[in-house]
């Protein structure tokens, strides 16, 4: 991995702490954020760990780990997966 752990993890926690730049966000933008950030907070960095043991453990650097299923089913039952286009009225793709 070319970033630590840390970095990204204490980005992401700067990012947070600063809030939002962007001020005129609707309300649904804003409740995803805060839901995306919640999933972070939750989820993935609480698996940052199992991730690297199980990559390291497969002896392959491009295995796919269990943990990142996990990780996707956790985002689907969250409504967080597959947002690349979210109208209400065509739904999700990933429906």
């Amino acid at each position: 991995m070319t970033r630590t752990l840390g970095s990204v993890r204490g980005a992401a926690r700067a990012y947070k702490a600063k809030g939002c730049p962007y001020r005129d966000l609707t309300d649904r933008c804003k409740g995803l954020r805060e839901r995306l950030l919640a999933f972070m907070d939750e989820a993935v960095y609480p698996a940052e760990r199992v991730f690297e043991v199980q990559i390291l453990a497969s002896g392959d650097p491009h295995f796919h780990p269990p943990v990142m299923e996990e990780l996707k089913s956790n985002a689907r039952e969250r409504g967080l997966w597959n947002l690349s286009h979210p109208h209400a009225e065509w739904g999700s793709r990933s429906e």
